[in-house]
């Protein structure tokens, strides 16, 4: 919601909820399944990357440095086991966090803004323990800043899907094109209305679905193409000649599955130990 709004939800409510955070530490440890789950937030280099993280904030753009140190640090502890079968919010928000940080991570991430907002979601509405406000207060007593993490999310997914962002396609040139010439005298022209992407573009985009076919396929994960790749399916027997992105849909009942492997691919990418 907050990519859309000119309002800093995230960052409202991580001010409302901040100076209540010391005395409702329990609202978060007490979902803790196990021992060994505490433990794992209590880890000298966990606890160490959350300082670092709480340290370089407010700041309207998160060190990189940082972001790869505690990307790291949270991809040495997670476990495969417990992507999937996770019982509580203890348990479950490393992986969440760990969505939220490779979304940051990267100019090109492995994952979007806006899908790790949506994990995160999914992890609060699985794991319903206490009343809303209680789950809020025990976000904020997290030992990791949950909502500042948010908030940055949230600001990256509204460039990313804002005019000039990285993801601008063939709904973007048709307004521009629509615009005609009235903007700044200076202004280059609007790019043609449905003008087909450059080859070398086109190319990538087929390789992309190639690799990610074999991929699926390798997996036993079945696979739908919905939106603009199944319009153009039909309509074009091809890809739709001005459309920069294919669209594939996957059960969620796999979509764990898919979590874990990007994480251990950012984990060997990183010259990180395998996850478990």
């Amino acid at each position: 919601v907050e990519s859309f709004s000119a309002w800093p939800i995230f960052g409202l409510v991580h001010r409302w909820a901040a100076p209540l955070a010391a005395s409702s530490e329990h609202l978060f440890w007490e979902t803790c399944s196990e021992e060994s789950s505490a433990l794992m937030w209590l880890r000298e280099h966990v606890w160490m990357a959350a300082e670092a993280l709480w340290q370089g904030l407010p700041a309207v753009a998160l060190d990189p440095g940082v972001v790869r140190f505690a990307t790291a640090a949270l991809l040495e502890v997670l476990d495969f086991s417990t992507v999937s079968s996770s019982t509580s919010l203890c348990d479950a928000l490393p992986w969440a966090l760990a969505m939220l940080l490779l979304s940051l991570k990267d100019h090109v991430p492995l994952v979007t803004p806006g899908y790790a907002l949506r994990f995160m979601q999914s992890v609060l509405l699985h794991h319903k323990v206490g009343t809303p406000l209680e789950r809020i207060l025990g976000l904020a007593a997290a030992p990791w800043p949950v909502f500042p993490l948010l908030e940055h999310a949230a600001a990256a997914e509204a460039v990313r899907l804002s005019p000039g962002g990285e993801h601008t396609g063939a709904s973007s040139n048709a307004e521009a094109a629509e615009a005609g010439p009235s903007g700044d005298a200076g202004a280059e022209a609007p790019p043609e209305a449905f003008a087909p992407l450059e080859e070398r573009r086109a190319r990538g985009l087929a390789e992309s679905l190639t690799v990610t076919h074999r991929f699926l396929e390798l997996l036993g994960v079945p696979y739908i193409a919905i939106a603009g790749t199944l319009l153009g399916a039909v309509r074009h027997m091809d890809r739709i000649p001005w459309d920069d992105d294919v669209d594939l849909c996957v059960d969620s009942g796999r979509e764990a599955d898919l979590v874990a492997l990007l994480a251990a691919q950012e984990a060997r990418r990183s010259g990180l130990p395998p996850l478990r």
